[in-house]
């Protein structure tokens, strides 16, 4: 697997693609401090590294559960 490089970011909508979520729940993700971001402006900018450390983290929380 290749490493993530910081120097990509994402907008929100790239991220709720990548994340396959709404922008309701990625908005609900930032504000609970689950994923990292700026705002800019009005909209919001994300590093991949994040959105895949979110995504690991889920992984990591689930299987722990069960």
């Amino acid at each position: 697997m290749s490493k993530m490089k910081d120097d990509v970011v994402f907008t929100a909508e790239e991220a709720m693609k990548y994340l396959k979520i709404s922008k309701p729940t990625l908005l609900k993700h930032i504000r609970e401090k689950k994923i990292k971001g700026i705002k800019v402006g009005r909209s919001w900018r994300l590093l991949q590294s994040e959105l895949y450390q979110f995504l690991k983290g889920d992984e990591e929380e689930n299987v722990q559960r069960f």
